[in-house]
């Protein structure tokens, strides 16, 4: 694993965790571990303020942690 797919990886674990009150699995879907609109919308915001990445709210909800750092890893690590 790269350092930077670590670091992204990393990353957004911690905002992902600071939504949830218990383990999860990184192949599961983030609106199946209870992430709804609202709980979308603020992880957007920090993607684009902390990383310049853009990943609409609607598809974040459907994506996994693993799905997630393969969508914004390109965009933020060479």
């Amino acid at each position: 694993m790269s350092n930077g797919f670590q670091a992204v990886h990393s990353y957004l674990d911690e905002l992902i965790r600071a939504r949830l009150t218990s383990p999860f699995r990184s192949d599961v879907p983030l609106v199946s571990l209870g992430f709804d609109s609202l709980a979308a919308i603020e992880l957007w915001a920090r993607l684009r303020t902390d990383l310049g990445v853009d990943v609409p709210a609607d598809e974040l909800l459907g994506l996994t942690m693993d799905g997630l750092v393969a969508r914004v890893q390109p965009d933020t690590v060479s």
